[in-house]
């Protein structure tokens, strides 16, 4: 069987390859989830919308289904969900703008959430974020 590392941020646990989270992360995971959808109703109604599956999909066409925060940095991942590189709740006029959708894995979006955290509480600068957060490709 294949394996592959859990998707929690630093967490080494070799996991089966169709899992995201080893057994100790699953559960945590699973209440982070439950508490950032139930806490916003206006983001809960965004994801669950059928306009906002079909503009899923799109990016993830566009973007070839690759993780564009790792291709920026020369690496090949899988994306496995679509990113508001605003997020909704800063930018709720943007929640289906294509310009502000990003295909990322699931490393890369729960980095750049604690990363967002960070920027809102002061222990980053923007342009720090800007800097680790750049999906454009350099020619």
């Amino acid at each position: 069987m294949v394996k592959k590392k859990c998707n929690k941020v630093n967490c080494f646990n070799l996991i089966s390859f169709t899992e995201k989270y080893c057994e100790k992360h699953k559960e945590e995971n699973n209440k982070y989830d439950k508490q950032r959808f139930n806490n916003d109703k206006e983001v809960r109604q965004t994801y669950n919308s059928q306009r906002w599956r079909t503009i899923r999909k799109q990016c993830l066409i566009r973007d070839n289904g690759l993780c564009m925060y790792c291709l920026h940095n020369g690496m090949y991942t899988k994306a496995t969900l679509v990113d508001h590189y605003r997020p909704v709740r800063d930018a709720y006029e943007d929640r289906y703008n294509q310009d502000n959708l990003v295909s990322a894995c699931d490393k890369c979006n729960t980095r750049k959430a604690i990363d967002e955290d960070k920027l809102r509480s002061n222990q980053i600068t923007l342009e720090e974020f800007k800097s680790r957060w750049r999906y454009e490709i350099e020619e």
